[in-house]
């Protein structure tokens, strides 16, 4: 397995321009999260948790569904994925709110980040820039919906 594709994941997106190419790589950490659960038993519980849509939206809440510490959480996400938990559930949070905003009719983002857990519309624009480069409003722009 390669342990950094996620970090690959996520430095092309910042310099991915059209929103194809977004969506190929989004396409590509899909892939990755449904071929490599298999391999590592606790990893995999580990992702089924966080891919059920009322699974843990924290370190916190991930760790104690999980029943293990803090440092052997950071230790699992670092030899399966390449990057810390923290990291994992932002890009897992990006994902899932960058799918639905191409996905769905326009909203304010205020309600589109309270559904997919942002403090608020600020935050997931910073959130945006910083996975892709490119505000909420840009990415509805640039990629109308889906028909």
């Amino acid at each position: 397995m390669n342990n950094t594709l996620v970090r690959k994941v996520i430095d092309r997106l910042r310099t991915a321009e059209e929103p194809s190419t977004r969506q190929t790589i989004l396409a590509t950490f899909g892939h990755w999260k449904t071929t490599s659960a298999g391999k590592h038993r606790q990893f995999h519980r580990v992702l089924t948790l966080l891919h059920d849509a009322d699974g843990p939206r924290s370190v916190s809440e991930l760790r104690t569904a999980l029943g293990i510490s803090e440092r052997h959480l950071q230790r699992l996400f670092r030899a399966q994925a390449g990057v810390p938990p923290k990291l994992y559930l932002r890009l897992l949070r990006f994902e899932r709110a960058y799918h639905f905003l191409l996905n769905h009719p326009p909203l304010p983002n205020a309600e589109v980040a309270f559904r997919h857990g942002f403090a608020d519309g600020a935050h997931l624009s910073r959130e945006f820039r910083s996975f892709c480069g490119a505000t909420p409003r840009m990415v509805r722009t640039a990629a109308p919906l889906s028909s």
